[in-house]
């Protein structure tokens, strides 16, 4: 089915079929262990509980996130094992610097750690914090948003044991078409003759390619992908916790461990184990102590071991010939050729191996001193996290002997020794790195309510961090303080100001926030109206900032170094020196002006809704301005930077729910989500190039952070190529770079001055961000049968493709998939073939530009998971003493529908070069003692 279609389908099922939100009553985590009531809660927030993430089969923790909060996208182009964390915004891009946004853990923001390798059995929920009341209390570092995570505590009773164990198979979503030799050859040959050279070999050889059918070992037919790519690779995971506790103590405790295969083909030998793997442990421990009736402590850890035998040679597995022979001479020695010098044999078990061992240690403490001796509502809170990451490489290499075949005779198999490298014994190497961060946070809190109609809720907090995170620490100060004002349960006033400071910036800065809500369904007017029981408006405005600006660190200082070299070799023992970027000694962060309104509203006391209505204004992006000309001195990259830049991001998010009893014992809960996004940057700094005449005299004002250019192809001739040397003299144009050639296309002077150059070239699409994205899910509950199912997808989104399996000219030797077999020629645009591609070129050609045949959507719809799980009966459980026994089988990316137009690709992948999206499909068993 088309995307467009599958997006409205989706968009009318999430409108109308919505789910369940939690109850208005609820209380939400919106800081370092601070909750609040979700009726007051004045700012932006969408939470997905960790019940509902586990049922996802991924080793990763960011994969499950895809589709379940509203406002977040997830790009990810590689499902690699440890590097499969991908990238996530929050509403897209604010601006064309850093859009990361901020991770609290536990109310320890972190900008260091890998949420991706946190358990996700250990996660009680995930908010994201999006509007400016939301995160005011983060200063310069949250205007690009918050992920809150926090995890499970224990609570007052008796132990309760939970044992997971799971079994997955890992097949890649869409497996590349390679073509057979014979296929390669004839075009290769295609495109040496095109280029005016010599055909690789004689059409009788590539005939005897073809009746051999890779049945004879001179005429070798080989897919390297399947001989070196699984079809399946296997995951374990295993986990285990206990939660419970007193009045006077309560814990969490849970160890997990992953084991998780690569794709990879791989031969023991010898010397060492080549093959590729993934073993992840964690131990978290999760304590609380009541130390006195008014004086509470917590005490939180957390333990990852993660160990990667890494590797990979997906690239040169999808560039290497199917003609060429190997993996293996008769005796054993490594079969390559003159253009790859690492083959796929050799790289996955001749070369050696990297074992990489990542230890991470999360601590945090803090307590909460009740003060109600004083004035009652007051209290006092002190946070303290710490961080530290252990990176440990054992390198085992090795070189090898390097053999190619000689093709002068095709009627015998011999090899030649290539290069001077031999086989060596296996040499050891060791390196590490080590990071830490440590955080402080000390909270005095005012929460009390007077005659039972005025509530205040305040706080005042003071915040220090240092991190190491590279060569030089961070430092990072800030004071902030919190106050709402609620009158009879309906109407909110709150105020919020922090004062954040760093050594990335001479100066301090205020970031001041107010935000209201109004419960109506509180007035008289609507107490009557069962049909809305609740109802309410929120609105926020605040100017936050963003730390995260162009141009590196210590903008404010001349960039000034020394090194080797100069004229005088004595002086200084030949120290040059060398001018860099100019300081600006007013430098400072972006500055965010965000506003939001939005809308909770609950019909029927089932039907649920939020929706939120935002726009952001990025002011003072840190540019090198164009204006000024290079004749003043300073080359232009050495420029200072300068707070001139403006952007603009506005958009809107829906979430809805419905939940009822479809009939006895059969419940039903419906959930959707769809946002929107659109940026535009309205000033860097950049010149007008209409003098020019150029086309588009702007290349980023005016148009979306990332927007991508090319040249437009011209179809008024009917196919957009040039068919033969009249079409190519008559069109009497000039080109600046590689000149065209029949069966090229043919692309449009837009500024009618005789010459295709970049003034010519044109914006596409709408940028490879995407501007939709949205999911549904859906949960039945049958007795003990319980069934779960999400769609995720996005739309409104161009990506540029030039990657293998794409272009032909990819590798040295020439990379083909049967988009290539229709190529133009001159025989088949003659008999009226099928033409999809521009005549073939073994170097380079003025087709293989930018242009509009290689950008295409990349919108899609997944089946992201389904999840069918039986629960046995209570009295069976009981003979052998469990309280629960459940059996579940489930599955991830089981299917997608996408509108890209090249074949055998995920539309979430760049390049056959890469390492697959993978869909899992997964056994599991549960037991709750």
């Amino acid at each position: 089915m088309n995307i467009k279609y599958q997006l409205l389908l989706m968009t009318f099922v999430v409108s109308c079929q919505t789910g369940y939100l939690k109850a208005q009553t609820d209380t939400i985590d919106i800081a370092g262990n601070l909750k609040t009531s979700a009726r007051s809660y004045t700012g932006a927030i969408s939470t997905v509980s960790g019940a509902t993430l586990a049922k996802m089969p991924s080793s990763g923790l960011n994969m499950k996130l895809a589709g379940k909060l509203a406002g977040l996208t997830l790009i990810q182009n590689t499902n690699e094992p440890g590097s499969d964390e991908g990238a996530m915004y929050i509403r897209g891009f604010n601006t064309t610097a850093g859009n990361k946004p901020l991770i609290v853990l536990d109310g320890i923001p972190n900008p260091v750690v890998n949420m991706n390798m946190l358990n996700v059995n250990t996660i009680e929920s995930i908010s994201l914090l999006k509007d400016a009341a939301a995160v005011a209390l983060y200063g310069f570092r949250g205007s690009n948003g918050v992920i809150l995570i926090t995890t499970k505590k224990g609570f007052v009773g008796r132990p309760v044991v939970d044992v997971t164990a799971d079994y997955s198979i890992q097949q890649s979503v869409n497996k590349p078409k390679l073509l057979h030799s014979w296929d390669y050859l004839m075009l290769r040959n295609e495109a040496l003759t095109n280029d005016g050279g010599n055909k690789l070999f004689s059409d009788d050889v590539v005939k005897a390619f073809k009746e051999s059918a890779g049945k004879n070992e001179l005429y070798p037919d080989n897919n390297w992908y399947d001989n070196y790519v699984k079809n399946f690779a296997p995951m374990q995971r295993y986990n285990v916790n206990i939660r419970g506790g007193t009045q006077r103590i309560r814990y969490f405790v849970n160890a997990g461990f992953t084991d998780q295969d690569y794709f990879y083909k791989t031969e023991k030998n010898k010397k060492y184990d080549p093959s590729l793997y993934m073993n992840r442990f964690d131990l978290r421990s999760n304590l609380e102590v009541s130390l006195t009736s008014n004086l509470n402590c917590f005490l939180n850890s957390n333990v990852e071991v993660n160990r990667f035998n890494a590797g990979g040679a997906m690239s040169t597995i999808i560039s290497t010939p199917s003609y060429i022979n190997g993996p293996l001479t008769p005796d054993g020695q490594v079969v390559g050729t003159e253009f790859i010098t690492a083959p796929i044999y050799a790289q996955l078990n001749r070369s050696g191996y990297t074992r990489q061992m990542l230890t991470y240690l999360n601590v945090d403490y803090g307590m909460n001193w009740n003060m109600n001796f004083i004035t009652k509502g007051l209290s006092m809170r002190g946070l303290l996290g710490y961080d530290s990451r252990y990176i440990g490489v054992t390198r085992g290499s090795c070189d090898y002997a390097m053999y190619i075949r000689d093709y002068s005779n095709m009627d015998s198999l011999v090899y030649q020794k290539f290069g001077t490298d031999v086989n060596t014994a296996l040499s050891l190497s060791k390196s590490s790195n080590f990071y830490y961060f440590m955080n402080f946070q000390g909270f005095l809190d005012y929460k009390r309510t007077f005659d039972n109609k005025h509530e205040v809720n305040a706080f005042l907090n003071y915040f220090t961090e240092n991190h190491i995170d590279g060569s030089l620490p961070y430092d990072t100060r800030g004071l902030a303080g919190h106050v709402q004002y609620g009158y009879d349960s309906k109407y909110y006033l709150q105020f919020d100001v922090s004062y954040y400071g760093s050594e990335e910036f001479k100066k301090n800065g205020v970031f001041p926030v107010v935000s209201g809500a109004w419960i109506a369904s509180q007035e008289s007017f609507m107490k009557g109206l069962d049909w809305c029981s609740f109802l309410k408006l929120r609105a926020s405005y605040g100017r936050l900032g963003n730390e995260q600006i162009s141009g590196g660190r210590f903008l404010y200082k001349d960039n000034i170094t020394h090194g080797g070299g100069g004229h005088i070799s004595s002086l200084f023992s030949g120290s040059l020196v060398s001018e860099g970027v100019m300081g600006n000694p007013d430098i400072t962060w972006e500055t965010s002006a965000q506003q939001n309104l939005g809308l909770d509203v609950e019909l029927f006391k089932t039907v649920s809704a939020k929706m939120d209505v935002w726009k952001v204004n990025q002011t003072g992006l840190a540019i090198q301005s164009e204006d000024i000309p290079s004749l003043q001195g300073v080359a232009l990259g050495n420029l200072a930077y300068q707070n001139l830049g403006k952007m603009e991001n506005k958009g809107f998010e829906i979430e809805l729910g419905y939940k009822k009893e479809l009939a006895k014992e059969l419940f039903m809960n419906l959930s959707g989500n769809m946002a929107y996004n659109k940026n535009k940057v309205t000033d860097v700094g950049e010149l007008d190039k209409s003098s020019s005449n150029y086309y588009y005299p702007y290349r980023q004002n005016g148009y979306c952070a990332g927007q991508e250019w090319g040249y437009v192809i011209d179809y008024s001739n009917g196919n957009g190529f040039y068919n033969n040397q009249e079409e190519l003299d008559e069109s009497g144009l000039k080109y600046s770079g590689t000149a065209p050639r029949v069966g090229d296309f043919r692309y449009k002077d837009l500024n009618k001055d005789g010459l295709i150059d970049e003034k010519d070239q044109a914006p596409f699409g709408k940028g490879s961000f995407p501007q939709i994205s949205y999911g549904l899910s859906t949960q039945f509950n049958y007795k003990n049968i319980d069934l779960y199912i999400q769609f995720q997808g996005i739309a409104n989104a161009t990506s540029y493709f030039n990657g293998a399996g794409i272009q032909e000219t990819a590798a040295s030797q020439g990379i083909y998939s049967d988009l290539h077999k229709h190529a133009w020629t001159a025989e088949r645009y003659a008999s009226g073939e099928k033409i999809e591609y521009p005549a073939l070129t073994a170097t380079t050609s003025s087709s293989l530009q930018g242009n509009d045949f290689f950008f295409s959507k990349t919108d899609y719809l997944r089946l992201k998971c389904v999840d069918l799980g039986y629960s046995l009966p209570e009295e069976i459980c009981r003979k052998f003493s469990v309280n629960k026994i459940r059996f579940n089988v489930n599955g991830s990316n089981l299917l997608t529908w996408t509108a890209l137009k090249f074949r055998n690709i995920d539309p979430e992948m760049r390049s056959w070069s890469q390492y697959p999206i993978y869909r899992t499909f997964n056994l599991g068993l549960n037991l709750t003692f």
